[in-house]
């Protein structure tokens, strides 16, 4: 990476750090307020080392895994998403199948609460993939867009931003995959397994592809007008085709530019590195803003528009209002048919925003619980990570003198007494992870 570019990156993280430190203090969110600054286990304290890939890490602190409200969880989350979906495509492409990247935003009016625009677009969006234009009719004999096209499925990403005029603008973002055979589905209730396995590849007849883009049209512009949410004629359903075969044969390239957010699984995934169009923000724009005005910023210095008392209604309407919604979300059956393990639950996205817990470290400072909630008072937090990265445990242990902390309750660990913490750390995440699958199994 050029210096620029890790420059970049460094101030992208200083920025996602310094507004977590704000939603300490503002976040109606209980796991957000905790974030990064709450500890697991007193006993334990916090870790900050090197892992064995040559990382910083830090464990043993509360993380929300809040994919839409907490910066540093979610840029974590996307990456892992982002990661997944990039996978997806390359299986996908690589063996001979197409895809279509498609845009689906709604003309969005201040007077809509986000909500219900979330659920207008939810449920229109759910239309979209049921019906018998879709599914096809199996009695008489008659295939649907899925069968014709041959679309194993299909990821959906929502998005928001917010503007002063017309306020928010939720808009999803879908990748389709088409041209892979699948066996037959099995009828309901036959209780026969199915394998959903692509056994080959094919190309979709254009005119197949034009009447399903059509169909998706009709039915979003007709579903939303009901709702008074009349969709743009111009903008409303938008396809656009994902790589051509010159791009598939750079799909390596591809992947290693992910950060840069010019690919498919980049654009899909990673909102947090979004910007608004057309004078919208991004929710994490809206949330800088926001934390600069907060802090005595000159507004008319800071990026952005709308004062420090509108963004906060905002913000904690935007907070409200995603809680407990997938961000992400990929068809029934599409992981299983790419063998691409996970899934897209609220679980799993604090699992991605974890994986410091299970990184294996080679070195490190153990800080007691109070300790680092006086480094987490003085804004320290990031420092910390950085003077490890930099010169290791002297370098933590000056930058806390200096700030008057003192390394008191600093510990430098044996290889010892790392192995211990990890162990005691694994069984606690282990048994975190344990209880969260009995909540998924619960009725």
């Amino acid at each position: 990476m050029s210096q620029s570019r890790e420059d970049a990156a460094r101030a992208r993280k200083g920025a996602r750090y310094a507004s977590r430190r704000h939603l300490w203090q503002t976040s109606t969110l209980k796991a957000v307020r905790c974030c990064g600054r709450g500890v697991q286990d007193e006993g334990a304290g916090v870790v900050v080392g090197g892992s064995s890939e040559g990382h910083t890490v830090v464990q043993g602190i509360c993380r929300c895994g809040s994919i839409w409200a907490e910066p540093v969880c979610s840029a974590k989350i996307r990456n892992f998403r982002a990661d997944e979906i990039q996978t997806l495509l390359a299986r996908h492409l690589e063996a001979g199948g197409q895809a279509i990247f498609v845009t689906l935003t709604v003309r969005h009016f201040a007077r809509h609460e986000l909500a219900d625009l979330l659920d207008a677009i939810r449920d229109t969006y759910k239309a979209l993939l049921s019906g018998r234009a879709w599914v096809g009719d199996r009695k008489r004999g008659a295939a649907g867009h899925r069968d014709r096209l041959g679309i194993p499925g299909v990821v959906r990403a929502t998005e928001v931003t917010w503007g002063e005029t017309n306020g928010f603008h939720p808009h999803l973002h879908l990748v389709v995959l088409l041209g892979a055979r699948q066996n037959p589905r099995p009828a309901r209730g036959s209780g026969e397994t199915w394998d959903p396995r692509p056994t080959g590849y094919f190309t979709p007849d254009p005119d197949d592809v034009a009447a399903w883009q059509a169909d998706w049209r009709r039915i979003w512009t007709k579903r939303l007008t009901a709702l008074g949410m009349r969709p743009s004629d111009e903008h409303g359903v938008r396809f656009d085709t994902v790589v051509t075969e010159k791009d598939a044969e750079a799909i390596g390239t591809y992947v290693a530019k992910i950060q840069d957010g010019k690919l498919p699984g980049a654009e899909l995934a990673r909102g947090d590195l979004k910007t608004g169009r057309q004078g919208n923000m991004a929710a994490f724009e809206l949330l800088a803003r926001l934390r600069d005005l907060v802090g005595g910023c000159d507004p008319d210095k800071v990026p952005g528009h709308g004062d420090a008392e509108t963004l906060q209604r905002v913000w904690w309407q935007y907070e409200t209002a995603t809680k407990g919604r997938r961000a992400i979300e990929w068809s029934r059956g599409l992981r299983a048919a790419y063998e691409i393990d996970g899934g897209d639950t609220e679980e799993d996205d604090h699992d991605a925003a974890t994986t410091d817990e299970t990184a294996e470290i080679t070195g490190g400072v153990q800080l007691s619980a109070r300790l680092w909630a006086k480094v987490c008072r003085r804004g320290l937090d990031l420092a910390v990570e950085e003077a490890w990265a930099e010169g290791g445990a002297e370098a933590v242990r000056a930058l806390l003198k200096e700030a008057g902390i003192g390394g008191a309750l600093l510990t430098e660990l044996s290889a010892e007494q790392i192995e211990q913490l990890q162990a005691r750390r694994l069984a606690n995440l282990a048994a975190r992870r344990e209880a969260a699958a009995a909540r998924r199994l619960a009725p």
